[in-house]
């Protein structure tokens, strides 16, 4: 059952999971808790003002993860693991639902996962010592047989 609401802390409408749900996410409700209160229930000036607050950056057109889907397209990395791992996060990222020290780490961690995923589509270069390698294991073998 999921139920429209306006977040009690910010304003920002959501869809709660619950027909109780108060608040948008965990950092809303957090601070909703954390902020002292004479009469119950605290409700700020953002959520009685009625105004939406501003998108953020990138999350309505999907930004991030539009540059990231262009990217990955273009390294030939988009069926890789890490590819798909680092779309997801992107999402999540452009989600606007963490607190800031949360999309530190999931920037940190989309670095080294698109770092993987160019590294997994990236062809392998062979050199000199594959070489030797390929002839040694061909030497071994006639020797076993």
């Amino acid at each position: 059952m999921s139920v429209d609401r306006t977040c009690e802390e910010c304003g920002t409408p959501f869809v709660a999971k619950t027909k109780r749900g108060r608040f948008c996410g965990a950092a809303c409700r957090v601070r909703a808790n954390r902020r002292p209160t004479k009469t119950g229930r605290a409700v700020t000036a953002a959520a009685q003002s009625g105004e939406r607050p501003a998108p953020r950056v990138g999350a309505a057109d999907g930004g991030l993860e539009a540059q990231i889907r262009s990217s990955l397209e273009s390294a030939g990395a988009m069926q890789t693991v890490a590819g798909t791992a680092a779309l997801l996060l992107a999402r999540q990222i452009g989600s606007g639902q963490d607190s800031g020290s949360a999309v530190a780490t999931m920037t940190r961690e989309l670095s080294r996962l698109m770092g993987e995923a160019r590294a997994e589509a990236a062809p392998k270069q062979r050199d000199g010592a594959d070489d030797v390698m390929a002839r040694v294991a061909a030497k071994i073998q006639e020797l076993v047989r």
